[in-house]
């Protein structure tokens, strides 16, 4: 099946008659059971946290400015950490984070990830910003990037949760905005819908081809929409 995202509520029970009774500060050890009867199955964990009440964060804002190396938390009021995406096929990927900027290197498909981030309102921030400068061994106009999220219990890109489009290389840092309900430009595979409850982020550039030699970041968001106005003179 690969790696799925699964956000439990404690508050609420399934069976039994066990209450969660945790509290900020009060867990100092928990287990976790991957199976309840008897199995050969091996289960591998990326990560498990505690979280505190996800759907406060519904409001955003969804912003990372990178400033903080090794541990760059969003400069707004949700939780994350960026890492190199290790997973198949992003093994090659390399990230360092420095000086209000995350520098990707390595060989193959890079990405990086962010696990920890719960997206509320998926209607409401509509719009990726992206401040980035890929750098390659021949200009070109035709990078991919893709954007990548993962919905409860699923994997990432299940039901074509993704959207790709193609920016260009070698002209510094250039700021973009994509909007991703709209799917008209994009291919079969990343029409999936924006909406629900999103559990994790993945940045991918480039689809494998060599001749990348890094992805600089400095700003990444994801934005309100917000309605227009009409000036008629």
């Amino acid at each position: 099946m690969g790696y799925q995202y699964i956000l439990l509520d404690m508050g609420t029970r399934i069976s039994g008659n066990s209450t969660w009774l945790g509290s900020v500060g009060s867990i100092y050890e928990y287990r976790i059971d991957p199976a309840v009867t008897p199995t050969n199955a091996t289960f591998n964990y990326d990560l498990v946290s505690l979280i505190n009440d996800p759907a406060s964060w519904a409001s955003g804002p969804y912003s990372w400015d990178f400033s903080t190396a090794g541990n760059d938390s969003p400069s707004g009021n949700n939780s994350g950490r960026w890492i190199a995406a290790k997973h198949d096929p992003f093994s090659g990927t390399v990230l360092n984070v420095a000086s209000g900027v995350a520098t990707i290197t390595g060989s193959g498909t890079l990405a990086i990830e962010s696990l920890g981030i719960v997206i509320g309102s998926p209607s409401t921030y509509a719009w990726v910003q992206i401040d980035v400068n890929p750098s390659t061994q021949s200009d070109r106009n035709d990078l991919a990037f893709r954007y990548v999220w993962q919905k409860d219990g699923l994997r990432l890109s299940d039901n074509n949760s993704k959207r790709e489009w193609l920016i260009p290389t070698n002209k510094e840092t250039k700021r973009y905005n994509f909007y991703l309900p709209y799917t008209a430009d994009q291919g079969t595979d990343f029409k999936g819908n924006w909406d629900g409850f999103s559990h994790g982020v993945l940045l991918q550039f480039g689809a494998g081809e060599e001749g990348i030699n890094s992805v600089a970041i400095d700003n990444f968001k994801l934005l309100a929409m917000y309605g227009h106005v009409t000036i008629t003179p």
